[in-house]
């Protein structure tokens, strides 16, 4: 039974070595090991009848077996520490890269980085909520921030599982669209536009009825994104300007 419970802990290891291959791997293999020096006890006491213990056993298997346990139990012990610091680091990075309200990616995700630059095809999408101030003040922070989540769950449910989505501050959000068109990227920003339009967000003192504008730039040559989305918040302010509720291209982009 110790050997079978061994043998099951050394597959739910190697199942989910993808977390990290390495130790993954070694703790899998470690339980096995262990696994297979208690199958062996089982063997070596089956082999020579004694089904009955008055004493502790004497063979060849409980030898192997007190040698791999030890190096064992200290192997996995390590490597498992190892690996809860691992986890630990990485929930530590995900959060500091993740925006706390919306589950969405931060500024800090998307410009922490080496400014290098993306490759041409690439899309940047900023979209700003209207007259967003006023919710707050009308019905409250609270139902401001559920306003929040409810344009996150939209950004989330349009785009495509490479793309990136980042809240950038406030009430603006980021999209970043790899191999992606002038045309392609419009779409998926009107689409988004015109579910907000629809969207009612239900709160104590009535619904929130609210809309988006948007701004998108293209990358028809090599650039980085801090300077495509400086473009896409020229489109936006454009947008703005023009009467909020839409969505407009960066003249560069247009012109390529």
């Amino acid at each position: 039974m110790i050997g079978i419970l061994l043998l099951l802990t050394a597959l739910q290891y190697w199942t989910a070595r993808a977390e990290s291959p390495l130790l993954m791997a070694a703790n899998a293999m470690l339980y096995l090991l262990a696994a297979a020096s208690f199958v062996a006890c089982s063997y070596a006491l089956a082999e020579q009848g004694q089904f009955v213990l008055t004493a502790r056993p004497s063979n060849w298997a409980e030898d192997i077996n007190s040698i791999v346990v030890i190096a064992g139990l200290t192997g996995i012990g390590t490597l498992s520490l190892t690996l809860n610091q691992a986890r630990i680091a990485n929930r530590h990075k995900s959060e500091a890269m993740t925006d706390a309200l919306t589950g969405l990616l931060n500024r800090r995700a998307l410009f922490d980085g080496p400014p290098g630059h993306v490759p041409v095809g690439t899309a940047v999408v900023a979209m700003d909520l209207d007259h967003f101030k006023t919710i707050n003040d009308r019905f409250g922070h609270d139902s401001g921030d559920r306003t929040l989540k409810a344009f996150a769950e939209i950004i989330t449910a349009n785009i495509r599982s490479n793309d990136l989505a980042a809240r950038i501050g406030g009430e603006e959000f980021c999209i970043v669209l790899p191999n992606s068109s002038p045309r392609a990227s419009a779409a998926v920003a009107e689409r988004i536009r015109a579910q907000i339009e629809a969207m009612s967000v239900p709160t104590p003192l009535g619904p929130i009825r609210t809309t988006v504008s948007g701004g998108i730039a293209y990358a028809a040559r090599s650039e980085t994104i801090q300077s495509l989305l400086i473009r896409a918040d020229e489109a936006l302010y454009e947008a703005k300007t023009s009467g909020r509720n839409r969505v407009k291209l960066s003249d560069f982009g247009l012109a390529a």
